[in-house]
C-alpha cells in the first residue's frame, strides 16, 4: 500500500470557491484548494 494524491481538480464543480473543509471522521481541517495527500488505505468524509 502506498500514499496516494486526491486530484481535488475533479471535484471543482462540487467544491466552488471553499478553500477549506472539516474530515467529519476526525474533526480536522483540509485545506482542499490543492491536491489532497492521503495515507494508504484512508477515507475522509468532507464537509463545507
Amino acid at each position: 500500500n502506498e500514499a496516494n494524491e486526491l486530484n481535488v481538480s475533479r471535484y471543482a464543480e462540487i467544491i466552488g470557491s471553499h478553500d477549506k473543509a472539516t474530515d467529519v471522521t476526525n474533526g480536522r481541517t483540509v485545506l482542499i484548494n490543492k491536491n489532497v495527500k492521503l495515507r494508504p488505505r484512508q477515507s475522509m468524509i468532507l464537509e463545507f
